[in-house]
């Protein structure tokens, strides 16, 4: 199953040769599209300040940044791929939140061991776009991987129930996503109008736009 591939699990893989080819495939795969573990960065070594290197520190963290910037974005724009490889896989736990993968944006640059993270600038327009969305497709990915056989199971009163007990103050955008991707699986299919008016009433973007087009996909189921 498409489990979060931990150092544990690489090394056990490394260690037991009842693995099939496939196996070692998939979890190089997936590891493309995990999202929580620190970015490795091949690059020139970037000599430290102490030695008396004339690059100024302003110098070398715009060139830290723009060694991130790539990998980074293609982390960013991941989602779908670790939805598509996902789906469905993952058991559902009614009594706990779903849990969400955080977006690492840290990286390390392999050739000094150096650890830094990704400065986003929150009056820059894309800056805030590029992490936003990102964090909202995060959302609809963990959204798809839960156990589709498993929610269908649920009566209405159950599945309505469970989707309420996932509501908690202060959800960005990641909830907004959630909440899209259950909708596109036809769960919304269980609210009231008044459970979609207290959606919108949040006054939450992400929140309001997975729901609207959630409950515009589960109409069609």
């Amino acid at each position: 199953t498409s489990q979060y591939i931990s150092s544990e699990l690489e090394d056990s893989l490394c260690r037991n040769s009842h693995f099939s080819s496939d196996d070692v495939l998939f979890i190089d795969v997936y590891k493309m599209f995990e999202c929580s573990e620190i970015i490795n960065i091949e690059g020139k070594k970037i000599n430290d300040l102490s030695l008396n290197e004339r690059m100024d520190e302003n110098r070398i963290q715009l060139e830290l940044q723009l060694l991130l910037y790539g990998p980074l974005c293609e982390r960013l724009s991941s989602f779908c791929g670790r939805a598509a490889i996902d789906i469905s896989t993952k058991v559902v736990h009614l009594t706990e939140m779903i849990k969400i993968p955080a977006i690492n944006t840290m990286g390390r640059l392999k050739s000094n061991d150096l650890r830094y993270s990704y400065v986003f600038n929150p009056e820059n327009r894309e800056d805030k776009n590029a992490i936003n969305w990102a964090e909202f497709h995060n959302g609809v990915a963990t959204s798809l991987s839960l156990s589709l056989t498993q929610l269908n199971r649920l009566d209405m009163e159950t599945l309505k129930s469970w989707m309420e007990s996932q509501r908690t103050e202060g959800q960005g955008h990641e909830h907004g996503g959630v909440l899209f991707g259950l909708g596109i699986q036809g769960f919304f299919r269980c609210f009231t109008k008044a459970d979609v008016c207290f959606n919108l009433k949040v006054g939450n973007e992400a929140r309001i736009v997975g729901t609207l087009l959630g409950l515009a996909i589960s109409k069609l189921k």
